[in-house]
């Protein structure tokens, strides 16, 4: 781990990051701490952002975004460049024949060459070491993980896609039933427009038949009452004849509420029957 935790904060001796205070989620990078993914806000590079893959960009600030994996990679492959070199050095002709005669000097002067061929095998050996170490199988490993997260990230999208296809269509049919129903709704408030103004002339022409047929009764009743016997013969001298010629008189006036209160009798009688009235409960048991 770098010394430098921005935006972290240092448990046993490890970088823990953070959530930034606008809810960015942060990953640790040697060099600049704790940063959040680059996107629209954050545009800025090695900077105030970061991406997954800036390792592979000639960028200098983007060098920076380098994971703790990533550095180590980096830090393996010089090793093994390096190693590689001094291999290319040691296989050089010129060099192996400097070898070769420099242990013979050593032989004829009865000398101990054993330092310089553990030195040359030791060289070989870390090179070995290296070339064989688990970068390879390290690498192998992660890419066998970024495949199956791809396999579960194409899955889930699958599924999820799956799911918000079907429930557009579902919201798309319900959305038609809707229509079909205000239309009908629309029909149906049409409809009644047109029976209410029917309706209403009705009425209007039932009015006006009322008021004729009153004016015809009373006007028959006065004619009755002037030109007939009633006063001639003194029928207004009989009780009966003058209280029914009284009720005949104020019917067609009280006609209306008379209706009403035969109604309401009615309406409170089956009330009190359905409701209120002794029954048996357990006819139905």
């Amino acid at each position: 781990m770098g010394d430098n935790c921005n935006n972290g904060e240092i448990i046993n001796g490890e970088c823990v990051c953070k959530i930034t205070s606008d809810g960015k989620i942060t990953s640790y990078y040697p060099e600049l701490g704790c940063m959040p993914l680059c996107d629209d806000v954050n545009t800025d590079e090695g900077v105030n952002c970061c991406n997954p893959d800036s390792y592979k960009k000639d960028d200098e600030n983007a060098k920076k975004c380098k994971t703790p994996s990533q550095v180590q990679m980096a830090q393996k492959t010089a090793n093994l460049n390096l190693l590689g070199d001094q291999l290319k050095v040691l296989q050089d002709p010129k060099i192996m024949n400097y070898f070769a005669e420099e242990i013979k000097k050593t032989q004829e002067a009865k000398c101990d060459y054993s330092d310089i061929q553990r030195d040359f095998q030791n060289q070989l050996n870390i090179y070995k070491d290296a070339t064989s170490s688990d970068d390879y199988a390290e690498t192998q490993n992660n890419i066998i993980n970024m495949q199956s997260l791809i396999n579960t990230y194409e899955n889930l999208y699958n599924k999820q896609f799956n799911r918000i296809k079907e429930l557009s269509n579902t919201r798309k049919d319900q959305n038609n039933e809707l229509k079909k129903k205000v239309d009908n709704n629309k029909k149906i408030i049409n409809t009644n427009k047109r029976k209410v103004v029917y309706e209403s002339r009705e009425l209007e022409w039932i009015n006006t038949y009322k008021y004729i047929l009153l004016v015809v009764f009373y006007g028959l009743l006065v004619a009755y009452l002037v030109f007939g016997n009633f006063f001639s013969s003194g029928l207004y001298k009989n009780r009966f004849i003058l209280v029914t010629l009284i009720i005949l008189s104020v019917f067609p006036i009280i006609n209306i509420y008379v209706i009403r209160l035969i109604y309401f009798i009615i309406k409170k009688a089956k009330y009190f029957l359905n409701n209120e009235a002794p029954k048996n409960v357990y006819t139905d048991l």
